[in-house]
């Protein structure tokens, strides 16, 4: 493996994160611009012949976006039981150097849908966790294709909030205690520097 390949990997992550966070920027407004033109069409209906439409070209598919009323979405601006995520201490670095060992499931970014559910991802990335304390290379041989002992280093503001506070609040050499869901998977996280 060439010593770039951690910062492919990474690159690749992020490139991927920023699509889809340009991709719900762009459903956002059109959801906003639709409202807007059902408000015009509704003061206008008596005074203007009905307009042709252009059939809209076919979306190209996405994955379904969950909501906050579903029962699988997971809202990364808050820690697991609920609470507002915590600011990081501040003596917390402005970057780490971290190891992942990841752990698709079905509807999370940049899984198949033959993917495993989210339950039996989370019972590997347990196992994987328990397996990282006698050495990180087991969990690692454990996860899935993306995992690496050395992603390289993640700068503060790229992680979601509550992933981030988690990664950054690791110490030194420290293993998480328990798996960190992130939108692309459960992830087991070493933190190197």
């Amino acid at each position: 493996m060439s010593a770039q390949t951690p910062y492919i990997l990474l690159g690749i992550s992020l490139v991927g994160l920023t699509l889809i966070l340009r991709h719900e920027s762009e459903r956002q407004t059109e959801v906003a611009s639709a409202h807007d033109t059902v408000k015009v069409e509704e003061n206008s209906a008596l005074t203007e012949p009905p307009k042709a439409e252009a059939a809209p070209e076919p979306e190209p598919e996405a994955p379904p976006v969950a909501s906050a009323a579903e029962p699988g979405f997971v809202d990364f601006g808050k820690m697991p039981d609920g609470s507002l995520v915590p600011p990081l201490p501040a003596g917390a670095p402005q970057k780490v150097r971290i190891g992942v060992a990841l752990f698709r499931y079905r509807g999370a970014q940049g899984a198949g849908p033959g993917e495993r559910s989210r339950e039996e991802a989370l019972a590997l990335a347990e196992r994987a966790t328990q397996a990282a304390e006698e050495g990180f290379r087991r969990a690692i041989a454990q996860a899935d294709p993306g995992s690496n002992e050395d992603i390289g280093w993640v700068k503060r503001g790229v992680l979601e909030r509550r992933v981030e506070y988690e990664v950054f609040s690791l110490p030194v050499a420290g293993i998480s205690p328990q798996p960190i869901e992130t939108p692309r998977g459960f992830w087991v996280v070493r933190r190197i520097r």
